[in-house]
C-alpha cells in the first residue's frame, strides 16, 4: 500500500486497471431487476433478503456518477473514493 501523494493518487501493487475508453466521468442508471440466492436462502441472512425485496418493490433507478483516471504509470484505473462516496450516497441516500 502506497500512501496518497500530494495530489491525491494512490498507487498499489496489484491495483486492477481498466480499458482506456473508460477514462472520464461516467453518468450511471442503476435499476434493480431480480435478486437471485444462487446458493440458496439459507446463506444470505434475512436483513438483505427484506431489503433487496423492498427495493425490487420500489422500482426506483438510481442515477450517480463514477469516474475513472490515469494512475502514476499512466493506468486506466477507477478513482475509488469518489466512486465510493457515489455509491453510498445513491444506495445509502443522505446520512
Amino acid at each position: 500500500l502506497t500512501l496518497p501523494t500530494a495530489s491525491g493518487e494512490v498507487g498499489m501493487a496489484g491495483c486492477v486497471s481498466y480499458p482506456d475508453w473508460l477514462l472520464g466521468t461516467w453518468d450511471v442508471s442503476n435499476t434493480l431487476q431480480r435478486f437471485v440466492m444462487p446458493l440458496g436462502s439459507a446463506l444470505v441472512d434475512p436483513l438483505t433478503q427484506l431489503s433487496a425485496m423492498d427495493d425490487l418493490r420500489r422500482d426506483e433507478t438510481l442515477r450517480y456518477l463514477l469516474r475513472w483516471t490515469r494512475d502514476g504509470t499512466g493506468a486506466c484505473v477507477q478513482d475509488r473514493a469518489f466512486n465510493g462516496a457515489q455509491e453510498a450516497a445513491a444506495f445509502l441516500g443522505d446520512l
